[in-house]
């Protein structure tokens, strides 16, 4: 590919007047009007300098005069006037804003995929971010949904990071835009979806993401040509459960690219026609941003940062900056290993080597909740998690859990199954004494030719604070282990 030159960003002028507009867009309702203020506010203290515009898709919980899209007066809607937390969600929510704008009027349209009732709000996101994108002055621009937010500046770490990587051939905006990894989806697996990139946010030159937005609205045709088209012949089921033609993020990227690269198609959801192209134009206009370096918090979505299969049905930033960085390898050929684990993940697991770490988002709480990537006991007794549900072939192993706070006295069982615990391979009980450091693991043996649905089982007595970053399955020599006899919980009937 011909090479352009790279560009620099200095994000060293955001916090200068005109450096940056921030466009938080969404409805506002009774039920979101605190967070909506609260996520302003944040954005004001973030950059105290930046315009900060509040764009609303509609709103039944404020009303008042509307000049040119923005709203002179704002008062509570009738019924809420008295609630005290209402009245000072609204006040804040006008002082960290320098404009609050109200969309053009658009409709959501029936459902996206045949499995929700969840209606497409395609329309009102276009107008919510195209009102605030046209009041905003900024040169930069950070259009964001106004239920997510980044708890500090760091993800302007990865933006100049991106500005050293070289642009290829497919580059029509001034300067790379970020987006999120989650929902810019790989279109080598189980979703082959070609420009499909994530619109959670985006964050780049003013002009480029005004570009991205200046589209039309979906059609109702469109939104509702599966109920009279079939999918394409070999479409698979996550393919299949779509109504619409294109999905969101199609809809509105490839309106936004079609004029650059007239030979572009994008006929129907799972068109893979220009998947290359498609990618080109992932590589050389965004920056996949990792959002948890990035500290970005998202609760409507926050399963789906610690959702494993994410990892391979999305581009990571590990996965574009490998693709960014080294253009003589094909993307399909790059990304094989996330193919093949998609395709069939035990078998992938088989052809893993050893050790393997498993982080404990991979795990599955019971007593515990998840937090800065550690499970955190919330009970001195009980089970602490279970998993990772993971195939290893035959051999002999230990099993290690790394413990970040151990606090007894107390005690705690580790116990390795397979089948999802039908068949239990070994367990251990450990005493952890006060102020004593010790090593929580277990060995084990897989004498059938592989174990599938693998786990450790942690419980816990007695731990006042216990908390785990993940597990380790690392290979062992020495003699095999006798056989497991019926366990308790086996007895129990656990």
């Amino acid at each position: 590919m011909t090479e352009l030159a790279v560009q620099d960003t200095e994000t060293g002028d955001l916090d200068a007047p005109g450096g940056l507009s921030i466009v938080l867009q969404g409805a506002l309702f009774q039920g979101n009007l605190i967070e909506t203020a609260n996520h302003c506010r944040h954005w004001r203290s973030l950059f105290p300098r930046a315009e900060i515009i509040l764009s609303l898709s509609l709103s039944d919980a404020v009303f008042g005069e509307v000049r040119d899209g923005v709203f002179q007066t704002m008062r509570l809607a009738p019924g809420l006037r008295h609630d005290g937390h209402l009245l000072s969600a609204l006040a804040l929510m006008r002082a960290s804003c320098d404009k609050i704008g109200l969309a053009e009027p658009a409709l959501p349209l029936p459902p996206i995929k045949s499995d929700t009732p969840k209606l497409n709000n395609a329309n009102l996101q276009i107008a919510a971010a195209q009102r605030g994108l046209w009041l905003a002055t900024g040169r930069h621009v950070m259009r964001v949904r106004s239920d997510l937010v980044f708890l500090n500046r760091s993800f302007l770490d990865q933006v100049r990071e991106a500005q050293a990587m070289p642009r290829g051939t497919a580059a029509t905006f001034k300067e790379r835009v970020l987006i999120s990894w989650l929902y810019t989806l790989n279109p080598y697996t189980q979703e082959r979806m070609p420009l499909h990139f994530s619109d959670w946010f985006h964050f780049g030159l003013l002009g480029d993401v005004r570009r991205i937005w200046a589209v039309p609205p979906m059609t109702l045709a469109d939104a509702m040509y599966y109920r009279t088209h079939p999918h394409a012949p070999g479409s698979n089921a996550r393919e299949r459960l779509f109504n619409t033609r294109l999905a969101v993020e199609q809809h509105i990227l490839y309106h936004c690219f079609k004029p650059a690269f007239p030979d572009l198609v994008l006929d129907h959801h799972n068109d893979c026609t220009s998947i290359q192209l498609a990618t080109d134009i992932l590589l050389d206009n965004f920056n996949i941003c990792d959002l948890t370096r990035a500290g970005c918090v998202f609760n409507k979505y926050s399963g789906e940062f610690t959702d494993h299969t994410n990892r391979y049905h999305c581009l990571t930033r590990e996965d574009w900056l490998a693709l960014a960085g080294g253009r003589t390898e094909e993307p399909q050929a790059a990304l094989a290993h996330k193919i093949v684990e998609a395709d069939d993940p035990a078998n992938y697991q088989l052809g893993q080597g050893f050790p393997r770490t498993y982080p404990a988002t991979r795990l599955t709480a019971k007593s515990a909740h998840l937090r800065n990537g550690e499970l955190v006991a919330v009970d001195p007794d009980g089970i602490l998690f279970f998993g990772p549900y993971v195939t290893v072939p035959a051999g002999q192993y230990l099993a290690t859990l790394h413990a970040t706070t151990l606090e007894g006295p107390g005690s705690v069982w580790l116990r390795v199954t397979a089948s999802a615990g039908e068949q239990v391979l070994a367990e251990r009980k450990v005493a952890v004494g006060a102020g004593v450091a010790v090593p929580l693991e277990v060995p084990f043996d897989v004498v059938a030719a592989k174990a599938s649905k693998l786990e450790v089982v942690c419980t816990i007595k007695g731990m006042r604070g216990f908390a785990v970053s993940g597990v380790t399955f690392s290979e062992r020599k020495g003699p095999a282990m006798p056989p497991a006899r019926r366990s308790r919980w086996q007895r129990a009937g656990a």
